[in-house]
């Protein structure tokens, strides 16, 4: 071992409280990663402190309790300077992680994901990071992040989606109120219908759903358009949901005399 790593273990720092909560973000006992572009960081890039982020790991896969563990995550934050860095040093440096160890590294992304977000751009790492925290309200707090950089409805469709392929329950009632009480501050003039009832795809309730398609009138510009975002967004539409989609039409109609 050599002398920063020696000097890592060495400056153990005060502990950091573990996040509870009996909703996880997945069904079972773990997450199936969901695909997503660009999930590590290419070998060939800069270092950007990864090297100084490596004798942290180093250090952390040696030591036995959780708070010895995060303080060692915390230390490594000024050698931190992109999402990237950040993910490389959230990542679990040994094999088995704990459920206390997993909660506590969620805390440590929703606590510090936020300085290192900067655009859109930075998505396909920020649903890898939500992969990572155990519960839903962890997850929506990482999503929650991504809504502070200026972006499109086309960017929106990449923060929205699960971050797992097997999502919980709560956590796809999470993502689709989301998706509702979000969305209107991506949407313009110029925003793509088609895209509004992709986005409208991830909400789960009928409430929700117009919710999407209210917001997406802001889009609209002739009746072929409102048409197009009144089109049902689910294969299976539910009785309740034909009814508001009818009301839907009828409400706005008027508004468009061609």
């Amino acid at each position: 071992m050599n002398f920063k790593a020696a000097l890592v273990l060495a400056t153990i720092l005060s502990t950091m409280s573990i996040a509870q909560s009996a909703e996880l973000i997945y069904k079972g006992a773990a997450p199936k990663i969901a695909a997503v572009k660009e999930m590590t960081v290419d070998k060939d890039m800069p270092s950007y402190g990864r090297e100084e982020i490596s004798y942290y790991l180093r250090a952390e896969a040696g030591v036995r309790t959780v708070s010895e563990a995060i303080n060692l995550k915390t230390q490594g934050l000024q050698y931190v300077r992109d999402v990237y860095d950040f993910e490389y040093l959230t990542s679990c440096p040994f094999p088995n992680p704990s459920e206390a160890y997993k909660a506590a590294v969620g805390d440590f992304i929703v606590r510090f994901v936020g300085n290192y977000v900067y655009s859109a751009y930075d998505f396909n790492m920020l649903r890898v990071l939500e992969s990572r925290v155990p519960t839903v309200n962890q997850a929506m707090a990482v999503k929650s992040t991504g809504l502070k950089v200026r972006m499109q409805i086309s960017d929106y469709l990449q923060l929205i989606p699960p971050s797992v392929g097997n999502p919980s329950d709560a956590y796809v009632k999470a993502i689709s109120n989301f998706t509702a009480q979000n969305i209107s501050a991506v949407l313009d003039y110029y925003s793509q219908i088609y895209l509004i009832v992709e986005a409208e795809k991830f909400t789960t309730t009928v409430g929700d759903a117009m919710m999407v398609k209210n917001a997406g009138l802001v889009s609209v510009h002739n009746r072929q358009e409102l048409f197009q975002l009144a089109a049902y967004s689910v294969p299976n539409p539910s009785a309740a949901y034909q009814q508001a989609v009818n009301n839907f039409i009828r409400d706005n109609l008027n508004r468009y005399p061609y």
